[in-house]
This record gives structure tokens, C-alpha cells and sequence, in this order.
């Protein structure tokens, strides 16, 4: 589940921390961010690795708890990015894809390989990266979109900050609180 803050603007809904760069600069940066992991994942696959796994922590072949989490997690993403996608739901693609970023960033950090404090078992260790690799090209070209023209030209509440949050249970995005209804239909977990 991830909670993050969006600033809601008159043209387009531009995702903003203190720290971040403009609203033009904003997507161009969450593209640079996605491109250098996966520039990283990419170049580092074809290094060899060593990495020490203490043998009580995991049979071999089998994931932690905290990596199936982990993976559960990242597949019911990438299935609600592509149905979202294929439904053209653009407003929620933008939503999901600057959480990817975020999660990316945060919560999942521990899960990709190279990060502080990866420790992955030896399966997850051999699959995350074709795994993460998939994902995160679903998410370039999410990130490529031309939200300009793709959202819709005003926005309500201009200027205004909002809390996104995700539920991976329903996979249900809310705003404030309120549920986003998907684009073409409902098709959270049934």
C-alpha cells in the first residue's frame, strides 16, 4: 500500500515533493529515474555477483515471505498498469506510474538488487531482474504517454495538494480519501 502527495494543477496533475523539479521538468524526471534503474538492471546483469545468504534464512529455490510480498505486490501493479492502459484510463495510468516511481524509491527499495540493505534469496536473487526489468519498461513506456493531450484539459481543484494512496488488496486507487472509479468499468479483486 503506498500514500503519496500529488499537487492537482489547471492543465495536467503534476506529482511534487519540495525537493522536486518544476511540473514541465516532472515527467522527464520520473523518465530519467525509471530509464537509470533500468540502464542499471540492464549493465549490472551481465556482471557476476557475491552475495552471502545466511543458509538458515531460505531453502534454496524457495522466496522469503517479504520477497513473495514483494512480487504479489509488483504483478497485481503491472496487471492494473496494463489493464489501465488498455482500458486508456490516463488519468489512472499517470497516478500509478508516478506511484511505481515512488515505490520504486521507497518501499520496495530493499527488493532491488544493489540497493542498501538487498538481501535476496538465491531464486529471487536469479529472477528479480528480468522480473524488475519487464515491470519497469511497462513503466517507461506509461511515462512516455503524452499526459498534455491524454488528460483532460482542466482539472477541479487547481493548486490544491491531495493524498494518493493504493490498495493492493482491491487495487483501488483513492484521492483524499475518495475511491477513483476505473475508466470502462470496475475490475479491482473480486
Amino acid at each position: 500500500m503506498f500514500e503519496s502527495e500529488f499537487l492537482l494543477e489547471e492543465e495536467a496533475l503534476a506529482f511534487r515533493t519540495e525537493a522536486d523539479p518544476s511540473p514541465e521538468e516532472e515527467l522527464g524526471s520520473s523518465n530519467f529515474f525509471l530509464g537509470g534503474i533500468l540502464g542499471w538492471m540492464l549493465g549490472s546483469y551481465r556482471k557476476p555477483s557475491t552475495r552471502l545468504v545466511p543458509a538458515s534464512s531460505t531453502v534454496e529455490g524457495d522466496y522469503s515471505p517479504k520477497e513473495k510480498n514483494f512480487l504479489t505486490e509488483l504483478w497485481r501493479f503491472e496487471k492494473e498498469l496494463k489493464s489501465s492502459m488498455e482500458r486508456e484510463d490516463w488519468y489512472r495510468v499517470y497516478l500509478l506510474v508516478h506511484l511505481a516511481a515512488e515505490a520504486i524509491k521507497n518501499d520496495w527499495s530493499e527488493f532491488i538488487p544493489g540497493n542498501q540493505g538487498y538481501v535476496g534469496s538465491s531464486k529471487f536473487e536469479g529472477e528479480v531482474r528480468n522480473i524488475l526489468q519487464h515491470f519497469l519498461q511497462l513503466c517507461q513506456n506509461a511515462i512516455k504517454l503524452d499526459y498534455q493531450r491524454l488528460l483532460p484539459d482542466k482539472v477541479e481543484t487547481t493548486g490544491k495538494t491531495a493524498e494518493v494512496y493504493l490498495d493492493f488488496d482491491t487495487m483501488d486507487l483513492s484521492i483524499d480519501g475518495e475511491i477513483l472509479e476505473r475508466k470502462g468499468g470496475r475490475e479491482g479483486k473480486k
